[in-house]
């Protein structure tokens, strides 16, 4: 029962986290493309430091709903689920709620070094995030019993973030006070929503 527990708790997060990973990377990096050739480097970089603040903002919001919601996700999820691996599920999807936030910002920053042809980095830190998730899920088994692997969810996204944000240029500029949200979350929207359409389906 704590596994069906576990994996319970981890469907919506793992859900969210392929529409997160598979979602931003392919719809930022054309947009930012575009952006440049119609607008100029300057002004694409303050429209993706705008969509990066609105995401971050919006995955922030979905983490706490996801850790509010918590019991009622997890019985829409599995309904069958008994007391004990409900309990199980409840507690495994609160602890993974905050690695939306960091997986938003990190997938964000994975475009960018892509579009600045840094893709060893970006591939390298991803594979940072998983070599220490992993080693969280064996180092700390026996402390955190089934909760290791929300935990390791939350060390991946930590070190995805945290291992490309100095490899993104300090030189992109930060003065987004100028760029228009709603035309930035639109053109977003438009690109981004049949690639959400598509992960969600497959």
């Amino acid at each position: 029962y704590r596994m069906d527990g576990v994996l319970a708790g981890q469907t919506v997060p793992a859900v969210l986290s392929s529409v997160i990973e598979d979602v931003l990377v392919a719809a930022i990096l054309p947009l930012f493309a575009g952006w440049c050739v119609a607008d100029g480097v300057g002004a694409a970089q303050a429209k993706v430091w705008r969509l990066l603040r609105t995401l971050a903002v919006g995955a922030l919001l979905a983490a706490g709903l996801l850790a509010a919601l918590s019991s009622v996700i997890v019985y829409g999820v599995a309904p069958g689920l008994g007391p004990s691996a409900s309990s199980i599920a409840v507690r495994s999807l609160q602890i993974t709620a905050p690695s939306i936030v960091f997986l938003t910002v990190g997938s964000t920053l994975g475009a960018v070094l892509n579009y600045q042809r840094r893709f060893v980095w970006a591939a390298a830190a991803g594979m940072v995030g998983n070599a220490a998730a992993l080693v969280t899920l064996i180092v700390f088994s026996q402390q955190l019993h089934v909760y290791s692997l929300p935990v390791a969810a939350n060390v991946f996204a930590i070190l995805l973030l945290v291992c490309q944000a100095p490899f993104v240029r300090a030189s992109w500029e930060t003065r987004v006070s100028a760029v228009d949200t709603g035309d930035v979350m639109k053109a977003f929207g438009t690109l981004a929503g049949p690639l959400v359409l598509g992960v969600l389906l497959f």
